[in-house]
């Protein structure tokens, strides 16, 4: 049995979950921020049933004053919000199973960071892809073809620490040296 208290509770949760969601600074930060997967579902969790219950709200308070097609239109928009939660957790999952490259701004950030180490002479191919929340990074560099193997180890390291210093997402980087420059000599 609802009582009055019952409604003035609805009330006051109908109309005050969406500001501490969707207001000026929410209580808490956004899950992208610190890309946390594991923080997006507790945000759906609060998120979704307020816009499913003022759907229903909206629906049931419609069918009572005399519009009854707005029952069954709030059950469609409730589908909607569940299906829209499906499909973008799904589009998560595979996106993460397939091997999806990191965005083109970290990749841009990665390029700077590479061509700012000592005697580098270019890039030849930088590869990303994501693992959960981690970015595994394969680059092929070119440097002075001139030089002996423990001098190319030593840009190659160079590169690779900075790579996973500069980047907290970094799980590894694998760098690859080419040789550039080399100097065909006549027989």
């Amino acid at each position: 049995m609802l009582t009055k208290r019952n409604h003035i509770n609805n009330i006051v949760t109908l109309t005050t979950r969406p500001y501490l969601l969707y207001g000026e600074k929410p209580l808490w930060f956004s899950p992208h921020e610190k890309n946390g997967d594991e923080l997006q579902s507790p945000a759906w969790m609060i998120a979704r049933p307020v816009e499913t219950q003022r759907s229903g709200f909206i629906g049931i308070f419609g069918a009572r004053l005399g519009f009854p097609v707005l029952d069954p239109i709030a059950f469609l928009v409730i589908c909607g919000f569940i299906l829209k939660v499906l499909i973008d957790v799904f589009r998560d999952a595979v996106g993460k199973m397939t091997d999806k490259p990191a965005d083109a701004k970290t990749e841009a950030k990665m390029q700077q960071v590479i061509m700012s180490q000592d005697s580098m002479v270019g890039i030849d191919n930088l590869k990303t892809r994501l693992f959960g929340n981690l970015i595994y990074v394969d680059v092929d560099i070119s440097d002075d073809g001139t030089k002996v193997l423990s001098e190319a180890h030593e840009v190659a390291s160079q590169v690779h620490d900075a790579i996973e210093s500069e980047f907290e997402r970094v799980k590894h980087c694998t760098v690859h040296v080419s040789p550039s420059g080399l100097v065909e000599e006549d027989d």
